[in-house]
Order: structure tokens, then sequence, then C-alpha cells
């Protein structure tokens, strides 16, 4: 297990983020270029990408995903959703799906990336 080492400040207990990026590979699975705390991130099917996480997590309470480009016109009003996190393996892990701008779940090219953050909280104690 990785220790979180650069502790989050926040209005709820035990937060952990998890950021980095993946580059793009078309269907095969993305590279993870950054990434700490990220085992894998695998091709599901066109368009959906599985996150693996190293460590263990409570409750997935927020994300966010931001993209680019060599030609920062390739991702225009590309998106992205995720799924809810799956505790029920040996490995947390999130699916995540993209959408190219005309609404289609889609692979990204070796010129794109997908930059994450995944916000965990890690305990069941939660603040008001």
């Amino acid at each position: 297990m990785s220790q979180n080492t650069h502790p989050v400040r926040s209005e709820q207990p035990e937060v952990v983020k998890v950021v980095g990026y993946i580059t793009g590979t078309g269907a095969a699975d993305p590279t993870i270029t950054e990434g700490s705390g990220i085992k894998s991130c695998a091709n599901q099917s066109a368009g959906v990408n599985r996150f693996t996480f190293l460590d263990k997590h409570t409750k997935l309470i927020s994300w966010r995903f931001d993209f680019g480009a060599a030609t920062p016109g390739d991702v225009k009003n590309f998106d992205a959703v995720a799924d809810d996190i799956d505790t029920t393996g040996d490995n947390d892990f999130v699916d995540v799906t993209i959408y190219n701008a005309s609404g289609s779940a889609t692979d990204l090219a070796a010129s794109q990336y997908l930059a994450f953050e995944f916000t965990f909280r890690n305990t069941g104690v939660q603040t008001e």
C-alpha cells in the first residue's frame, strides 16, 4: 500500500487525491504518463478505460477530467464520465468513458491526453 505523503486540506477527514494523466494509443491500453496511486489503466472497449488503483479506498467523492492534444481542436467538446468505484475485488477501480464532440464513445489518439483527478474519502466518518 502506498502512503499518502502529501495530505490534502479538506473539511472531510482522510481525503486522498490521485492525479495524473494518460496519453492515447488508439484502441490499445493508454499510457500512464503521470499518476501516483494508479496501478493500471486498461482499455475495456471503445472509449472505456478502467483505472485500477494501488490502494483500497472507502468512497469516491469527486473526479475531474481535462483533455489536451498536440492540436487542441482535436479534443474540442470532448467529455468523460466516471462510473462509481468498484471495491469488490483486490484492487479498486473506476471505469471512465470518453466521448468525442459527436457524443460517441471514442479512444484517445496518440497525440491526445486525458488529465485526471480522483478524490477519495478513506474513512466512514463524515463531518457536517
